[in-house]
This record gives C-alpha cells, sequence and structure tokens, in this order.
C-alpha cells in the first residue's frame, strides 16, 4: 500500500501492494482500489491487501472509521478475469 502519515498506527506495518492505495489521516482509513485502466478489476493481491489492512484497521485505535473507495471513473468492475490478472500480474507495476 501507499502509506500517508502513519507512522504511530499499525497500519503503517501493512506490506505494499501494486493497486492499493493506504493513508490513515486524522482517524480514517481510505483504502484505494488503484487500478483505473481495468475499472479497478480486483485481483488476489488487491484482496488480500483489503483483508490484511481491515484485519489491522480492527485492532488499531487510530482508526475511527474505514473508507473503500477506486481510483477513476468507476469503483470496481469485479474480478480480474485477464490472463494477467490470473497469472497474478494484473498489469501492476510494483511501487
Amino acid at each position: 500500500p501507499n502509506v500517508n502519515r502513519m507512522s504511530e498506527s499499525a497500519i503503517a506495518a501493512l506490506a505494499p501492494v501494486a493497486g492499493l492505495d493506504v493513508e490513515l489521516t486524522d482517524g480514517v482509513l481510505s483504502l484505494t482500489i488503484n487500478r483505473p485502466d481495468s475499472l479497478n478489476s480486483l485481483i488476489i493481491p488487491v484482496i488480500t491487501g483489503l483483508a490484511d489492512a481491515m484485519e489491522a484497521a480492527a485492532t488499531d485505535p487510530a482508526v475511527r472509521v474505514v473508507r473503500l473507495g477506486g481510483a477513476g471513473r468507476g469503483f470496481s468492475s469485479g474480478a480480474g478475469i485477464s490472463a494477467d490478472d490470473m497469472s497474478g500480474g494484473g498489469g501492476v507495476s510494483p511501487d
């Protein structure tokens, strides 16, 4: 995840995931699926990153609310089914 302003939160310890931006500001944990070229289709690494962030948020006193969104013109087109998505690459270069 792209982690901003989280040095004192357990959220900062999350492993980076290409295609998922994570930011904690003023108690709001923003999780943004950032794969606009595929209308934010979901691939296994992004789903795992979302689950990890939600689990960490559940026990982190710095997190008051979780906001889930998508970059670009759509929230999510659903499961990624392209050959690249199925191979785990998802067409997203690592940060």
